[in-house]
């Protein structure tokens, strides 16, 4: 199943013997599912019906309905004669003429229609004629313009895809980049926190100086180095690339993703940032600074993707990605692939 933007536009027409019946439905970008149906006051009670339909084929955006029902035959509801009210004005009119000689004149047509009851308006049909009348028609014109919505979704969500990928690749690359430079960032990482141990010790004075005549030289290189591995970015290098290749997946199965990738997101801007804060190196903090660029601009054009909005389903894919970070990194602590797998 393809990605879907959640912008667009679709229309829908369907005929009855008596009425044609168009619906036009537009899309925007929405967290959740928000739907506004503007219908005429006397079908209001199919408002219901209509929103259900609507969640039915989307899962996110907000929607906007309206519908038009135009009459085919509008001779149909002019007013019609009233043959009863005629021939009683007839009979009148025969009358007067017998009983009064010399009557002026007859009454024009155009008299003759204004006098009460002969023009005869259609008689207004009860709210639920009117629902039994139109329903079939607009939920059969609002499914053909749900249908063009989807199409059109579609398409845009295509077209969303080869960015989306630029963007990861573009991380991928940062990423890499940090990967060949790990040896130095440790390196550097070690010496800066050998320098901070001798600047505290010389701003001690005296006391410093006789507490580093103390201190064997080779247990503050462990004790430094202890502190150093507590900074290593390798842990991080390897969930971000786990979340990395979870998004290209993700990518390709398609479905209702937009809540998954955008989750995704998250973890990866997360990585980005302990590695930035653990390090001080200016070459580690360039690339970092690119790669939350690249991961602010994936969250733009994920706010634009259907996604599913169901709370367990994305329950269920944060567990699945951190259960992959957890086998990538080879970790077992307290058996915690185990404890993820039982949750999914």
């Amino acid at each position: 199943m393809p990605i879907k933007s959640m912008t667009a536009f679709g229309s829908g027409e369907c005929d009855s013997e008596l009425f044609q019946y168009r619906c036009e439905v537009k899309t925007l970008n929405s967290r959740f599912i928000d739907t506004n149906v503007r219908l005429p006051r006397s079908l209001s009670a199919l408002e219901s019906t209509i929103v259900s339909e609507v969640k039915n084929s989307l899962k996110r955006g907000k929607v906007d309905i309206s519908f038009d029902l135009s009459p085919l035959n509008r001779a149909a509801r002019l007013p019609s004669l009233n043959e009863d009210a005629i021939r009683h004005y007839e009979a009148v009119g025969s009358r007067v003429q017998e009983m009064a000689q010399g009557y002026p004149r007859e009454l024009s047509v155009y008299e003759f229609l204004r006098l009460d009851g002969v023009l005869e308006a259609h008689q207004r049909k009860s709210a639920d004629d009117l629902l039994v009348m139109h329903k079939d028609g607009m939920l059969d014109a609002l499914r053909k313009a749900l249908t063009k919505v989807i199409e059109a979704r579609e398409g845009e969500g295509q077209a969303l895809k080869p960015a989306l990928e630029s963007l990861v690749k573009d991380v991928t690359l940062s990423r890499t980049e940090v990967s060949k430079h790990i040896t130095e960032i440790r390196a550097h990482i070690f010496e800066n926190y050998k320098k901070k141990l001798d600047t505290l010790l010389e701003n001690l004075g005296e006391t410093g100086a006789k507490i580093a005549e103390s201190l064997n030289q080779d247990r503050i290189t462990t004790e430094v180095a202890i502190l150093a591995d507590k900074s290593d970015i390798e842990e991080e290098l390897i969930r971000l690339e786990a979340h990395e290749l979870e998004f290209l997946k993700t990518l390709e199965e398609g479905k209702e993703i937009g809540r998954k990738l955008d989750f995704l997101c998250q973890e990866m801007h997360r990585e980005v940032n302990t590695m930035g804060s653990k390090s001080g190196d200016a070459e580690l903090s360039h690339l970092v600074v690119g790669m939350k660029s690249d991961i602010e601009k994936l969250k733009e054009q994920l706010a634009k993707l259907e996604g599913d909005n169901g709370d367990l389903r994305a329950e269920r894919d944060r567990l699945a990605a951190a259960l992959a970070a957890a086998q990538l990194l080879g970790q077992n602590k307290g058996g915690e692939v185990q404890a993820l797998e039982q949750e999914l």
